[in-house]
């Protein structure tokens, strides 16, 4: 098997068992994107949000304004990754956590700007996608994610099959070397600046790029699953992901560009129903 893909795997695997590790503080600390998780409102407002970021990216991507999609795109990484840090350093006092907090992520962003590594970048995506996960898997009750997954799946393999959205989004911010798209390469030398052009969910002999949604999105129904049900039908729900990433893995030797919330997302909620009716 390649680098790459046992890479992906590995990635996918301790994002899910830290995230599933750190939510209950998550949850302790209020840090909930709704304040009742099983209203259905939910589900709409978060399956909202991706249209209108999609449009507002291709937007000014056609405008040529990468510099703001930079600004914004740090800033909300500044956001996730400080939060992250705060939630685990909390136990330590509300100023000492905050001040880490804030200089860590700071330090991280700096050094991913200044060496644009694929490195630095996974590093900060790991963070990222851990505390998102967490907090997204506390917002919503395993049905009403199971409906949000399903949706968004459908978005996407919409915007990557049909309308293309999604792919030129992504060749427009894997440039940029934030960790909306993390990257698994074949060797420790790979730069991005260097690969032929590609797209999200692709392969390459170089590397494979995989959309830092398409981790959190499954992984946070597992989470979910942990939290507001049973930590034996997450663990089902976590082992279809990686059969769903396998999938996709194998899928892009045949296809580059594929839409990766149909693979995991499907398996996911496939595994999670045969542990159910198991336990």
């Amino acid at each position: 098997m390649k680098k790459s893909f046992v890479f992906t795997i590995l990635f996918l695997i301790a994002t899910q068992s830290v995230a599933v590790f750190v939510a209950p503080s998550f949850r302790e600390l209020g840090f909930s994107a709704f304040e009742d998780p099983d209203a259905s409102i939910n589900v709409l407002l978060l399956f909202l949000i991706f249209p209108i970021a999609l449009v507002v990216m291709v937007l000014l991507m056609r405008r040529n304004r990468k510099n703001t999609i930079n600004a914004l795109l740090l800033f909300a990484i500044f956001t996730a990754m400080a939060s992250t840090f705060y939630v685990l350093l909390e136990p330590v006092g509300v100023v000492l956590s905050l001040s880490i907090a804030f200089s860590a992520s700071l330090l991280l962003i700096y050094l991913m700007i200044k060496k644009k590594s694929w490195v630095m970048a996974d590093l900060c995506g790991f963070i990222l996608a851990v505390g998102i996960t967490a907090m997204l898997g506390i917002s919503l009750t395993p049905v009403l994610m199971l409906v949000l997954l399903i949706a968004l799946a459908a978005y996407d393999f919409v915007t990557v099959y049909v309308t293309k959205h999604m792919v030129s989004m992504a060749e427009g911010v894997i440039d940029l070397s934030l960790p909306v798209i993390l990257v698994f390469p074949e060797s420790r030398d790979f730069r991005i600046e260097n690969r032929d052009r590609d797209k999200d969910h692709e392969s390459e002999p170089g590397a494979f790029f995989l959309g830092l949604g398409d981790i959190v999105l499954p992984s946070s129904y597992v989470v979910s699953l942990s939290i507001f049900l049973d930590t034996g039908i997450a663990l089902f729900a976590a082992i279809g992901t990686v059969v769903g990433v396998i999938a996709l893995l194998i899928a892009t030797t045949k296809t580059r560009a594929n839409a990766g919330l149909p693979f995991l997302c499907s398996f996911a909620i496939v595994f999670s129903l045969i542990g159910a009716m198991i336990l």
